[in-house]
């Protein structure tokens, strides 16, 4: 168990969920991390997502947004919006609400960002990593494994530091000054607003990052994942912000 000290809150987006959102599996995640505080943000679903929300219990918390604004702006509500009651916690964090990420990785994750940050206080996330390792298991498609790595090795050729899996989707963020400047307006893009979280950290601290990256044992693709070729274009132009963003990393802590 967590120490009363590092509590974590993390947000978890919902957007149309009805399909693949299954409450039973969040009510075993929140037993089993009882010093975390999951809050579901129902991004102005137009389907019975608010109701499969509400079939956890638990008192699970839930922000309610009137309109869909996008992953990213879901979560940076939810963060400002719960915030000034969390300012105390450790850490900050998102997860995806589709279910990709077994119960077991989710507390190693959590418990390890428990470690990490009192072991070393300058220490900035938490990243979960979706490498196929040796015992490990990852199912995902090849569409999503080669988009994955063409736009990993597109942002590393300019951030020689950055991770080496850009888009899983559950990270933890220390509770620093920089962190909160970096939530204080909304991001530019909504695939990447986590790398892009990430080098807005960066650029505050202008200094390198102090990062974990954490190899998932489970991972499974879940149908009707909202990535498809039909984002491709949009997919292009927010690697090509994020290229941008470091390059205004660079000058400044030059």
């Amino acid at each position: 168990m967590l120490p009363e000290a590092n509590r974590i809150l993390i947000m978890v987006p919902c957007y149309n969920e009805e399909n693949r959102f299954d409450s039973n599996y969040w009510r075993t995640i929140i037993i089993d991390n009882p010093l975390v505080n999951f809050v579901f943000v129902n991004d102005g679903s137009s389907d019975q997502t608010l109701n499969m929300i509400k079939l956890i219990g638990l008192n699970s918390e839930v922000v309610s947004l009137k309109k869909n604004s996008g992953k990213s702006e879901a979560i940076r509500q939810g963060w400002l919006q719960k915030i000034s009651s969390c300012k105390d916690w450790k850490g900050y964090g998102f997860i995806d609400s589709d279910g990709a990420f077994s119960v077991r990785d989710i507390k190693n994750l959590i418990d390890l960002f428990s470690t990490l940050i009192t072991q070393n206080p300058n220490f900035d996330a938490i990243l979960s990593s979706r490498v196929a390792l040796a015992g490990r298991s990852i199912k995902r498609t090849k569409f999503r494994h080669y988009l994955g790595r063409i736009v990993s090795t597109f942002i590393n050729y300019s951030w020689l530091e950055a991770p080496y899996d850009t888009q899983s989707g559950f990270k933890i963020f220390s509770n620093t000054d920089f962190f909160h400047q970096a939530i204080s307006r909304p991001f530019k893009t909504r695939w990447f607003f986590d790398i892009e979280l990430l080098l807005r950290i960066r650029s505050c601290k202008k200094n390198l990052l102090n990062l974990w990256e954490e190899p998932l044992l489970h991972w499974t693709e879940i149908a009707d994942s909202k990535i498809n070729g039909a984002e491709a274009i949009r997919i292009c132009k927010e690697v090509l912000t994020i290229k941008a963003e470091i390059g205004i990393t660079v000058r400044i802590e030059d």
